[in-house]
């Protein structure tokens, strides 16, 4: 857009149409103004511009470089000669300086207002392993002539890093466990089945409070739908005589195997399992299992190495931060029908945080005395949860395309949230949906049943331990494995300490894959 006085580049401003203003510096190099503020020097932009890049501090090697607002990006060369291999990316805050975007490896917009979207670009465009080791600066003269903008895009900058930062911890505490998790899946389970399509609708059970209420209707019209149990649910339909079609479970941690103790008892009901998530050794072997593949990661490619070792369906699943994100995705892949959730509250609330009995509840009680009570502990979860507010937000940013078949159901349940577009449903809506479905639906739900030979483990274990001897020191792995280590090897510039860190990291590797290998031979 042009001003309608000079034909000058404009853009919005605090709230302010402002004009840039290009024009020659005393060396003949092009330079410009916003509001009568030079964004290059008037006298010599290259000279400004090399010592800019010559007072950057950073003490490792980054992966990226990501400058804000560079304007005609005289910094550039510099930048390219102090950084080679880097990847250089311009945070834009004006679309006026765009013929000059092709010197660098990328583009970003920022805009105030528009904050969650750049967000999202950022990690998208580059992920947390660049981001981690990258490098942010601005370009000085524009963080003058644009406070504002500068002043919002180093919190969107931060939260950006934030979340990587918690990705990579996650990765680093978790990672090891999972594979250790996907190998023992491979070693024990003894009877494999998948899932047809079917018509049917689905309720999946979640554990929020407000499941309480809707416990006597799910029982009334029972023969009606499929019910999918989240592991977190299973002690509450267990307790009222409510038997699921199947159980779901992903988490990786320890709390996940507590949930599923009740199948340690009810081994007729099947559970549905990605790889890596955690589970008792003798659940494995006595239930049917139904893998599930996000098809990402070591994990994965070691279930493919089972899978088609032992003629085994997976059925695909989405990955998600939480259980009931990936219920929903595989309910709806699975059924053309509607899809009810019950206990999706996803709030904070007081006394119990799910509805009871909840298994982590029943053990934590278990160590409650009269100095540290039950009241005390049960305070902490009432505050805010970071978790529960991303859970939130992935329902209400995914609502759209989730509305036409998920419903919210609940008993009249005076949720504190909504979830987007996501409709909230009674029993009512419910009869009205399920009418015309009947319990012949229900039929022939389960395929492909599988009994594993020892004939097949054998060869499982011969072929998982060659895929570890293959690929245990490939620098994929190590990333997977070691995310932490690796970035602090990156980014250390003294050539001594980083190979005393690159032994470490291996010493440690050698003694992971000696672990992971006792899993598989016992």
């Amino acid at each position: 857009m042009g001003c309608p006085k000079c034909g000058q580049p404009v853009f919005l401003f605090n709230g302010y149409m402002t004009g840039i203003e290009f024009s020659r510096s005393k060396n003949g190099a092009e330079t410009c103004t916003v509001n009568n503020k030079f964004l290059h020097s008037s006298y010599n932009p290259q000279n400004e511009a090399e010592r800019f890049v010559n007072s950057v501090e950073c003490t490792f090697f980054p992966k990226a470089v990501f400058i804000n607002e560079p304007a005609m990006s005289y910094c550039i060369p510099f930048l390219r000669a102090r950084f080679p291999g880097s990847k250089i990316t311009a945070i834009r805050y004006s679309r006026a300086f765009d013929k000059w975007n092709d010197f660098f490896d990328d583009t970003l917009y920022f805009e105030p207002g528009k904050e969650q979207f750049f967000e999202t670009q950022l990690f998208q465009k580059n992920g947390e392993d660049v981001l981690c080791a990258s490098l942010f600066l601005s370009w000085t003269p524009s963080a003058n002539a644009f406070p504002e903008h500068e002043k919002n895009i180093w919190k969107s900058i931060k939260n950006t890093l934030q979340k990587c930062n918690a990705l990579i911890a996650t990765k680093s505490c978790f990672s090891r466990r999972w594979i250790k998790n996907a190998v023992t899946f491979c070693m024990n389970v003894k009877k494999a089945a998948s899932i047809v399509p079917f018509h049917s609708p689905v309720v999946i059970a979640a554990s929020g409070p407000s499941i309480e209420g809707a416990l006597p209707f799910l029982q009334k019209f029972r023969r009606k739908y499929i019910l999918l149990c989240v592991s977190s649910a299973l002690s509450i339909l267990e307790k009222n005589n409510i038997n699921p079609d199947f159980v779901l479970s992903t988490d990786g941690g320890w709390w996940a195997k507590v949930h599923l103790r009740p199948l340690e008892k009810n081994k007729i009901i099947p559970l549905a399992l990605p790889p890596e998530a955690a589970c008792q050794k003798n659940i494995l072997h006595n239930s049917t299992i139904i893998p599930l593949d996000y098809s990402d990661g070591i994990e994965s490619e070691i279930l493919h190495i089972w899978t088609e070792t032992c003629g085994i369906s997976c059925l695909k699943a989405m990955r998600n931060g939480t259980v009931s994100g990936t219920a929903a995705e595989l309910a709806l892949s699975l059924t053309d029908g509607p899809v009810f959730a019950c206990g999706l509250d996803l709030a904070e609330n007081k006394g119990f945080q799910h509805a009871q009995p909840n298994m982590i509840e029943t053990k934590a009680s278990s160590t409650d005395t009269r100095i540290l009570t039950t009241e005390t502990r049960q305070a902490k979860s009432r505050f805010y949860s970071g978790s529960l507010h991303i859970y939130r937000d992935w329902f209400s940013a995914e609502s759209r395309r989730l509305a036409e078949r998920f419903f919210r159901l609940s008993n009249s349940f005076p949720y504190k949230n909504t979830l987007g577009n996501i409709q909230d449903a009674d029993f009512s809506l419910f009869k009205e949906k399920v009418s015309r479905f009947s319990d012949a639906d229900k039929k022939c739900l389960f395929s492909c049943e599988k009994h594993i030979q020892k004939k097949d483990i054998k060869s499982v274990q011969q072929k998982i331990s060659s895929f570890i001897d293959r690929e245990s020191r490939t620098e994929r792995w190590l990333k997977t494995v070691f995310p932490t280590d690796v970035i602090m090897i990156e980014k250390t510039k003294d050539s001594a300490e980083k190979q005393k860190k690159k032994d470490e990291l291996l010493r440690k590797n050698d003694e992971f894959s000696s672990e992971l290998r006792k899993l598989i031979y016992g």
